[in-house]
């Protein structure tokens, strides 16, 4: 159960941080809303889609999902061995999931759906040091 909450709480973090730079950035990197975009949009979409409620709570469980799964994950590491319950590991942790996020995000963005005014060269590092961040607050909620 605390690696559910480890998960929501990291999400959560992360989510806030990359919304934050967002709005300071003035740029189109609210994660949530992006992927609402990606989950219903079209390959060739010209016009913006529309962020409805619907799609912006479906996007909201996926993105709290893969948290808990990531959260998860590190459980079954730590059990395997390959980490332990430090900030170096939650932090190099953070750094593989965040690689693996920015992977993802880039291929999706070629083969699926590009969300109006989201340009993978900023979104990018902002998604890589998110997932950072959600492992070291990952970590201060697994140590309490």
């Amino acid at each position: 159960m605390k690696f559910v909450l480890a998960g929501i709480a990291g999400t959560a973090v992360m989510t806030g941080f990359a919304y934050l730079l967002s709005f300071l950035a003035n740029k189109n990197w609210r994660v949530i809303h992006v992927l609402a975009a990606v989950l219903s949009g079209p390959r060739l979409q010209v016009q913006p889609l529309p962020y409805t409620r619907t799609r912006l709570i479906i996007a909201g469980v996926v993105h709290y999902v893969i948290g808990v799964l990531f959260a998860i994950a590190y459980r079954m590491l730590v059990d395997a061995g390959v980490v332990s319950y430090t900030f170096t590991s939650a932090a190099l942790y953070g750094v593989a999931i965040g690689v693996l996020a920015m992977l993802v995000w880039r291929i999706t963005f070629a083969l699926r759906y590009k969300p109006h005014g989201v340009q993978l060269s900023s979104y990018l590092p902002v998604i890589g040091s998110g997932h950072i961040l959600f492992s070291l607050v990952m970590m201060v909620v697994l140590r309490l």
